[in-house]
């Protein structure tokens, strides 16, 4: 979780880059055939509180952080 929900209400757009408020949620679980984990992160928000703009920046943000969690997995 990232960002000020208040902030985001607020000044939507406008609360910048680093305050819009986004939540993911991460879960680790092991893989049917047992050889490995499983980790699958999901948007717990659209950013729709701060518009298209918003929607636009937590897009991005997402595959930021899902490149960012696969890259440092074993693969």
């Amino acid at each position: 979780m990232r960002g000020s929900a208040s902030m985001t209400a607020l000044f939507g757009a406008f609360a910048g880059k680093n305050r819009q408020h986004l939540t993911y949620t991460v879960q680790v679980f092991a893989s049917p055939d047992g050889a490995g984990s499983v980790v699958r992160i999901d948007r717990g928000n659209t950013g729709a509180m701060a518009g298209a703009i918003g929607v636009a920046r937590a897009r991005k943000a997402f595959t930021e952080w899902q490149g960012r969690i696969g890259a440092a997995l074993p693969h």
